[in-house]
């Protein structure tokens, strides 16, 4: 069964919110090709906004629509805003200077932005482009 198309959704989740789900949880994580020192500023940015755990009855971090495919021919669309409120980008202003993301929105009246993805944002979209290949594509 071919679907006609699809929406890619995501949130932040711990490791530990994922404990005793049944969600196959790689052992010994996955491969993600990039600098070092850009995993190191990611991991420090994430540990100051790690979601709530689940255990704490107050599961408030939303779902994102990261990505929409309407038909195989019209391929598939990401959306920019969802993958910077997720950390799968890194916005930057003109000087070069990296911004959080809540900046982002606020610098979005008329000023441009370079926006760039992180190694795990990389990652994460060919994994939703080759999850949508298989979905609308193989039969």
């Amino acid at each position: 069964i071919l679907l006609p198309g699809f929406q890619a959704m995501a949130k932040q989740v711990s490791h530990s919110e994922l404990e005793g789900t049944g969600v196959q949880i790689p052992k010994q994580g996955i491969s993600v090709n990039g600098p070092l020192e850009d995993a190191f500023k990611q991991i420090s940015h994430l540990l100051a906004h790690t979601p709530k755990s689940s255990t704490d009855n107050n599961n408030t971090v939303p779902l994102s629509i990261i990505s929409t495919s309407n038909s195989q021919d019209t391929g598939v669309e990401f959306d920019p805003k969802a993958l910077i409120e997720l950390d799968l980008c890194t916005v930057f202003n003109l000087e070069g200077k990296s911004l959080p993301p809540e900046m982002a929105e606020q610098s979005d009246s008329g000023q441009w932005l370079i926006v760039e993805l992180t190694p795990i944002g990389s990652m994460a979209m060919e994994m939703i482009w080759a999850g949508g290949l298989a979905l609308t594509s193989f039969g």
